[in-house]
């Protein structure tokens, strides 16, 4: 009897000593598991973020999660999509150092903080420092 097939969208934060090991590749190997990277920023010697969809039995998923977190990797499910408001940002600037993907940003021209949706992990840490509500996260 086969098992359902789930499959689920995460963003993976990597500590910067794990930018170098094969952890993906054991997901895909260890937990037969299937993947689609949708982002990923990973440099030697800085922390990284991937972006990312598991596909496989829902077990293997949460087996798989786990053995991240034993290896000290961050895992947000991504279950949803980010809200943007440009007309309620007073351009703080808040939400630049923590959006570790560049999706946030300052343009040049005009000092206003723009979101680039293409670069977007949905980590959700923009959310958490924003005091204006001009970002948020949709289901």
């Amino acid at each position: 009897m086969s098992k359902k097939q789930a499959k689920r969208r995460f963003c993976l934060t990597f500590p910067v000593h794990l930018t170098d090991q094969p952890v993906l590749y054991h997901l895909v190997r260890d937990f037969d598991l299937a993947m689609n990277i949708h982002q990923a920023r990973v440099m030697p010697d800085q922390s990284g973020l991937v972006t990312l969809e598991l596909q496989g039995p829902e077990e293997a998923i949460d087996q798989g999660l786990a053995f991240l977190q034993e290896q000290g990797i961050e895992a947000t499910e991504q279950d949803r999509d980010l809200g943007w408001d440009p007309d309620a940002c007073v351009d703080c600037g808040a939400c630049l150092p923590v959006c570790e993907a560049g999706a946030l940003y300052r343009a040049a021209d005009s000092g206003r903080v723009n979101l680039e949706r293409s670069q977007c992990t949905l980590c959700g840490r923009c959310v958490e420092v924003c005091a204006y509500g001009a970002v948020w996260m949709e289901r």
